[in-house]
């Protein structure tokens, strides 16, 4: 399968997920979110990696998401954190809709720390709007890297 359609049923698997592992969501997010970004990337294969490589994706589908992400160095607190420890950075805490009082967003004292409050269910609507974002510039053509057209993945069954 391609790329796109590795997108939308990643989408659709998240849906059936994200409200009964919303702690695990947030770890897949983070990856996929990356995946964004190399699909971005029109300099670079898949599987090209380097730090700084990765901070620019993921930075690049950030942006993508919504500008109001950029200022929070999200590819330290939450990507680094998530996918090498499956923590947050201390500038971040984890929440969801009906579970606090506190807003998508909102700054407040943790633990004597100030941190940003990330609701799941909004960053995954974000989420799930650059996913379309990506998906339409690649029906497009507005992304034309020959890897958008290789198969991404394989799955047997």
């Amino acid at each position: 399968m391609k790329v796109a359609e590795f997108i939308k049923i990643f989408c659709v698997e998240l849906d059936a997920t994200y409200k009964i592992h919303p702690y695990s969501s947030f770890a897949l997010l983070c990856s996929a979110i990356e995946l964004l970004g190399k699909c971005l990337d029109d300099e670079h294969e898949f599987e090209t990696y380097s730090a700084s490589l990765s901070s620019r994706q993921f930075n690049s589908a950030i942006r993508l998401m919504s500008v109001k992400y950029t200022s929070l160095s999200l590819h330290s607190a939450l990507r680094n954190s998530m996918l090498h420890t499956l923590l947050v950075g201390e500038t971040i805490v984890l929440g969801e809709r009906d579970k606090t009082q506190h807003k998508h967003l909102e700054s407040i004292n943790f633990d004597g720390t100030i941190r940003t409050v990330i609701i799941l269910e909004t960053f995954y609507e974000d989420f799930k709007s650059a996913c379309n974002k990506v998906l339409k510039k690649i029906e497009t053509k507005e992304l034309t890297h020959p890897k958008l057209k290789k198969e991404f993945i394989t799955i047997k069954e």
